[in-house]
Parts: C-alpha cells; sequence; structure tokens
C-alpha cells in the first residue's frame, strides 16, 4: 500500500480531539452521577460507559480497531522493558512520597496518608466481609477494565490524534501522558511517566495488548500496596512530624533520582520522529 493510499485513510486527520475529551467527560460525570445518587459503583460505570463511546467514536470516524490493537504480543515483546517498568513503579511511589512531603506543610499528615480513603475504605470493607463479589469487583476494576479502556483510549486514539494534529509522536506522547496524568489527579507525575513508557512500548512494538498487559502489572502493584497499607493505617503514630516530613523527602529524593535516568535513556533511545511511524498505519499494512 502506498504512502498516498495510508493518508487518504488516515482516520486521525479529520478526527475533532474535543470529541475524546469529551467523551471522558460525558463517561466521568454520568458515573459519579450514578454512583451518588443510584450506589452504582462509578469506576466500573465509568468504564463501562468508555468503552460504549469509544465504540462510537471508532464507528463514527470509520476506525478499525484491529489495526489500533495489533497482532498478539510474544514474548520478547514483553520482557525486554521489564526492567524499565521497575523503574516507573518505583518512580510511582517515589514521586508520591515528594507530594506526601509538600502536603505535610499544608494539611494533616494522617490526612496526608489517607489522600485516597475512599479507595482505602472499600478494600477495607472488603477485607473485613470476604464477599466474593465484593473481591471481584475490587480486583476486576484496576487489573482488567482500566488497562483495557485506558489504554485503547489514551495510547491508541489520543496518541494518533494528537501526534497527527501536531505532525509530531514526541508532542502526542508528551500531551496524551499529561492527560492521562491529571484522569488520575494526586498521582499525576506517576500516571504521567507511566504514560509515556506505555506509549514508547506501543510506538516500538506496534501492539497495544503489550502496554495493557504492562498496565495490568502496574495497577495490581498498586492495588497490592493499598491492600497492605489498610492492614495497618490507622495505628502509625505520627506523633515526631519532622521525621516523617524527612523520610517522604529523603525516600522520594534517592526513588526518582535512581529510576529517571533510566527512563529517560529508554524513552530516548526508542523514539525518533524520522524513525517511527504510528502503530495504525503500519498495522494497516499486514
Amino acid at each position: 500500500m502506498s504512502e498516498g493510499r495510508i493518508e487518504s485513510e488516515n482516520v486521525f486527520k479529520a478526527m475533532k480531539i474535543r470529541w475524546p475529551i469529551f467523551v471522558l467527560s460525558i463517561a466521568l460525570i454520568l458515573s459519579t452521577f450514578f454512583e451518588k445518587y443510584l450506589k452504582i459503583d462509578s469506576e466500573i460505570l465509568y468504564y463501562l460507559l468508555s468503552g460504549i463511546f469509544i465504540i462510537w467514536i471508532a464507528k463514527r470516524n470509520k476506525m478499525n480497531i484491529k489495526n489500533l490493537v495489533g497482532k498478539l504480543p510474544n514474548f520478547k515483546d514483553n520482557i525486554s522493558p521489564f526492567g524499565v517498568f521497575i523503574c516507573v513503579c518505583i518512580f510511582s511511589v517515589a514521586s508520591l512520597l515528594i507530594i506526601f512531603f509538600l502536603m505535610t506543610f499544608l494539611i494533616d499528615i494522617n490526612r496526608v496518608v489517607g489522600l485516597n480513603s475512599e479507595v482505602f475504605s472499600k478494600i477495607h470493607t472488603v477485607k473485613q466481609t470476604q464477599s466474593l463479589t465484593k473481591i471481584i469487583l475490587t480486583v476486576i476494576d484496576p487489573i482488567l477494565l482500566a488497562p483495557v479502556f485506558e489504554e485503547i483510549f489514551f495510547r491508541g486514539i489520543l496518541l494518533h490524534r494528537l501526534s497527527e494534529k501536531f505532525n509530531s509522536i514526541r508532542i502526542g506522547i508528551f500531551l496524551s501522558s499529561v492527560l492521562f496524568g491529571i484522569l488520575h489527579l494526586w498521582g499525576f507525575f506517576g500516571a504521567f511517566i507511566f504514560g509515556v513508557f506505555t506509549s514508547v512500548i506501543y510506538i516500538k512494538t506496534k501492539k497495544l495488548l503489550v502496554p495493557i498487559l504492562y498496565h495490568s502489572l502496574y495497577n495490581s502493584y498498586n492495588v497490592l500496596m493499598m491492600f497492605n497499607s489498610t492492614s495497618n493505617n490507622s495505628e502509625i503514630d505520627f506523633s515526631e512530624i519532622g521525621i516523617v516530613r524527612m523520610a517522604f523527602l529523603i525516600f522520594g529524593f534517592i526513588g526518582i533520582s535512581l529510576t529517571i535516568p533510566f527512563i529517560f535513556r529508554y524513552v530516548r533511545k526508542n523514539i525518533s520522529e524520522s524513525n517511527n511511524k504510528l502503530p495504525y498505519f503500519i498495522n494497516s499494512l499486514d
């Protein structure tokens, strides 16, 4: 297939960026509304609504989802960047420690540690009741639903559209990762770096299932941390505020300093405007 043919079939050139953003906003608003007034789990509903809207966007723009997803990954696709993935996980925790350090000057430190109190409360309830249904729903949301829908939306649709809009893969990676970080609020920096990491993997392998797999592993790591945190969270003594602040700062700084060079090197090595093509168009040739 010729370059001209590919350009003529470029569904992302004509796509309006406001539609994906509008779709994400509507899904968030509706899911929040249903949880508040109808007591329906907002996160599960959010991803179900996102799935419906993604299908609508794809049909509206005559997008081939198979070209976004690509082929099944192989072992080499999965294992080669695993060391960088570990660095991303460490960076995520370290960046949170720095945020905690800064916020201890603004609010009570016990509230800092319990920033994600709704999630901690939900997980604590699951552990208390041991309800199979609640356990499944608590695990299936971040480990299965979030990786699938967020990777299709952010790495699949937004990355392609923003790269085409600004005629730059690097700008596409940066902006789609910023939006991904904003979605995760106080975990912005960790989510941003993770967004960059998965974008690079996707462009390198041309297989969306690889970043979906890493996203699932990343969320599994976070879920395990939260399950563990609920065990002793209420028993921690923060009377020595100065020591706690210093611990947040030191461990956060060390974690970021040790990991960011490896992450930066991986991104720089694998992304260049001249050598990389967007996965959708490469997969359309197969």
